[in-house]
């Protein structure tokens, strides 16, 4: 297509309808171009009464705003389809560093359809087929085929559910989200549909037996005395988030507030000690610093007996975030208590518990502790065929555990996605 560049009044420029709205500071690009002239041409097409503008509204406007009576532009030829037409206007401003990251992904679908209007979808892969593709529409724009790609379904969910993005200030952060959020649709129709796969009784009666459900809701239901040994792995109130880097913990952990925390725990102790049997154990995992003797003391104020001698886990090797002042901690620690006199299941065991924790990369949930350790525990505290209660079960793990050594697990957790993860997990059993 045949250009030329030449000097022509300012009044024989039509606008026509544009895709840009805002034009952000005109008066300082207007100062700008004062000083050092128009340094790229505006773009227009060639028309009988003068011209038609195609790309450069914003440098147009400046040069008005100075009064400007002639102004340097690119002539195409007339004849040009509206669809040419709207193609320079959009591939000009795909590059334009002022535009909103969602306004440029839209340039870029835009500009893919329009070709593709233009010349027809390419359904060959010959070098010479006719028609437009997704890797044209990447040499058009000089980038590579997936940025484009990623940009046209990036666009495509931000047309459909603008409000979802609105916290994302950049391409990165939109995409970042998308692909989670993609992963997640994804891990919940796998999960819905291994649920209604036929298979095997007893991994549906565990499947089943993770209740996505408030706790203190679901605990309600259970019948007094009923349960053997349970174990509670609450929220640490602790901001896990600035604590512990190396995992992104999202919407989908439930933190409980510091000041909440003992009405919280009151609660869960005191719901816990009637659902249990007459002879039976709990554990309680908990934030060494600050909650140790809040925690031991609110457990005692339901009625457990026990001291404060806890057990621990130990992994192999420690973290801290202040590594000048703090030693690497490589411990948890749980109270374990009991409500009337039962016994230990491993008389003589000591109280420190040795396992690898699960790899970040593998995590279905921020805080999961490894089967490994569940089992070592369960059977330390608990028989076969006993019923085991979980509050906060997280990413299901205790119940697995149980499962495994023959116990019958019961579990409640508020996030559904937990669950996709689980239900996916005893379906690899």
């Amino acid at each position: 297509m045949k250009q030329r560049v030449q000097v022509v009044p300012i009044d024989t420029i039509e606008p026509g309808e544009r895709f840009r709205k805002e034009f952000g500071d005109l008066k300082g690009l207007a100062h700008d171009i004062s000083e050092k002239g128009l340094i790229t041409p505006i773009a227009v097409m060639e028309k009988e009464d003068g011209f038609l503008l195609l790309a450069g509204e914003r440098r147009l406007r400046a040069m008005m705003e100075n009064s400007a009576t002639d102004i340097p532009v690119r002539i195409f030829p007339p004849g040009m389809s509206e669809l040419q037409v709207r193609s320079i206007e959009l591939s000009e401003n795909v590059w334009r560093k002022d535009l909103e990251w969602h306004e440029h992904v839209s340039l870029t679908k835009q500009i893919h359809l329009l070709e593709q209007e233009i010349h027809g979808p390419k359904i060959s892969t010959a070098p010479d087929a006719p028609g437009h593709s997704l890797r044209d529409t990447a040499e058009l724009l000089n980038r590579s085929k997936s940025a484009v790609a990623e940009d046209i379904k990036l666009a495509s969910a931000f047309e459909h559910a603008p409000e979802v993005f609105e916290a994302c200030k950049t391409k990165k952060d939109a995409q970042k989200l998308l692909n989670k959020l993609e992963e997640t649709t994804l891990l919940s129709e796998l999960a819905k549909r291994t649920q209604e796969a036929p298979s095997e009784t007893v991994k549906k009666r565990l499947m089943d037996s993770f209740i996505v459900r408030d706790c203190f809701e679901g605990m309600a239901e259970v019948p007094d005395s009923s349960i053997s040994f349970v174990e509670i792995d609450p929220p640490y109130a602790i901001d896990l988030e600035k604590t512990k880097r190396e995992y992104s913990y999202g919407e989908t952990y439930n933190e409980v507030r510091s000041k909440d925390y003992p009405k919280f725990l009151r609660r869960l102790f005191t719901e816990s000690y009637r659902c249990m049997a007459e002879h039976s154990w709990i554990i309680v995992w908990f934030a060494h610093e600050p909650w140790f003797e809040t925690v031991y003391k609110l457990m005692r104020e339901a009625g457990f007996t026990g001291s404060r001698m806890c057990g621990i886990w130990r992994k192999p090797a420690g973290q801290t975030q202040q590594p000048q002042y703090n030693l690497a901690n490589c411990t948890e620690f749980f109270f374990y208590m009991r409500k009337g006199s039962p016994a230990i299941g491993l008389p003589g065991r000591i109280n420190v518990f040795e396992n690898p924790p699960v790899p970040s990369s593998q995590k279905t949930h921020p805080t999961e502790r490894p089967i490994d350790l569940a089992k070592d525990i369960l059977a330390t505290f608990a028989l076969e065929g006993q019923r085991v209660m979980v509050p906060c079960c997280g990413s299901g793990n205790t119940l697995i555990a149980a499962h495994q050594l023959g116990m019958t697990p019961l579990g409640f957790e508020l996030t559904g996605q937990y669950k996709d993860s689980f239900i996916l997990k005893v379906h690899k059993m």
